[in-house]
């Protein structure tokens, strides 16, 4: 693990956010690689603090660059503890944001491709032939692939330093990946040079101020060990600044939730008995859950 300071602007961690009665700072690596996927009722994360300078929240002590590709080659695929078919009316409201906001698109940079939920329906869309995918997670490839129609044209990659070649792309997205990077500020100036000038960004993120997170506080799940900071409107709008992005738009997002799962995993952090809520159905609701989608455009 390392200790680290601000990774947008430097400064240093201030006040305490968030702590968790499990530190993860306190555990030895090889404990804290069976918490990382998954909610429990004494969530396990690093201690997030408030940057002293640009105000971000993030994780002053983290898992090394080494640790991290370790926990991600082997991790499930994003369907954050709910059935496909409910996270993919989520991703459908991410894929009609990009269309009723960009134009066309001939090639795709997409990084935390997963399983190509958002990926497919925007190939498909608007007739993309050739991009790459940026996915370490190795169980979803087959997906991830079959999603694309299995082109020539497309790659799928490890990480960012594995794009080798001097292509740009038209369309850069990013679902809930940005908050997962170790140096974001140093990512988003790479994937800024790989995007055509008029080129577009969409990414999507939690908002750290939102009301969920005011009212679940340490139970509240982006506070996890997946997480080395976590945005709100204000620090990723300044994150994309810093990166010379022009044009931001934020707006949120409306997430759907399967209303079983959701009862289950609630009840489970409260620690309450909740085998009854098997015999429910999952239906599908919609939630305002606090997560923002962000464009952005290179000049």
């Amino acid at each position: 693990m390392i200790n680290r300071d601000c990774p947008i602007c430097g400064g240093k961690p201030g006040e305490s956010v968030i702590t968790s009665r499990n530190d993860a700072g306190k555990l030895p690596f090889n404990d804290l690689s069976k918490y990382f996927v998954g909610l429990r009722a004494d969530q396990t994360f690093f201690e997030y603090k408030r940057c002293a300078k640009c105000k971000l929240c993030f994780a002053p002590r983290y898992f090394s660059a080494d640790e991290l590709e370790l926990v991600y080659k082997n991790m499930p695929p994003n369907l954050v503890g709910d059935e496909q078919k409910i996270v993919e009316k989520t991703h459908e409201g991410y894929v009609k944001h990009i269309k009723k906001n960009l134009a066309s698109a001939n090639s795709l940079m997409e990084l935390g491709a997963d399983l190509g939920l958002v990926t497919g329906p925007v190939v498909s869309h608007y007739k993309i032939a050739k991009g790459v995918l940026i996915e370490p997670n190795l169980d979803v490839r087959t997906e991830l692939m079959d999603s694309v129609g299995n082109k020539d044209g497309f790659e799928v990659v490890d990480y960012l330093s594995d794009i080798k070649n001097d292509q740009v792309y038209d369309l850069f997205i990013g679902v809930h990946v940005i908050d997962h990077l170790l140096e974001p500020l140093q990512d988003l100036n790479l994937i800024r040079k790989k995007v055509k000038p008029g080129g577009k960004l969409f990414i999507v993120v939690h908002n750290q101020k939102s009301l969920l997170a005011k009212i679940m506080k340490s139970k509240w799940p982006p506070y996890c060990l997946q997480h080395p900071q976590i945005f709100d409107t204000k620090s990723i709008k300044n994150l994309l600044e810093n990166t010379g992005f022009t044009n931001i738009r934020i707006k949120r997002t409306v997430n759907w939730i399967g209303l079983r799962n959701s009862l289950i995993s609630l009840l489970s952090l409260l620690k309450i008995p909740h085998r009854f809520l098997s015999l429910l159905p999952n239906i599908s609701i919609p939630i305002v859950f606090g997560n923002i989608i962000v464009s952005a455009e290179v000049n």
